[in-house]
């Protein structure tokens, strides 16, 4: 189905605007992308590791309590 003459030329407009959005450009690039999922991995280490190092002081401290 083909596009009338006013939606080519909104589409046309809504093209030039997004090649002149450099913060839209930079997130939707490959290495912004990459950067958040980076940033989204990191984060998720960290809480697990720290989740982990509270549970093994939890049950230390439970298990001194009752010695």
């Amino acid at each position: 189905m083909a596009l009338s003459e006013d939606e080519q030329r909104i589409l046309r407009q809504i093209e030039e605007e997004l090649q002149n959005d450099s913060k839209f450009a930079q997130a939707v690039s490959p290495s912004g992308l990459y950067t958040h999922s980076a940033k989204t991995v990191r984060l998720a280490a960290v809480g697990l590791v720290l989740g982990l190092v509270l549970l093994v002081v939890f049950c230390e401290f439970t298990t001194s309590q009752h010695s």
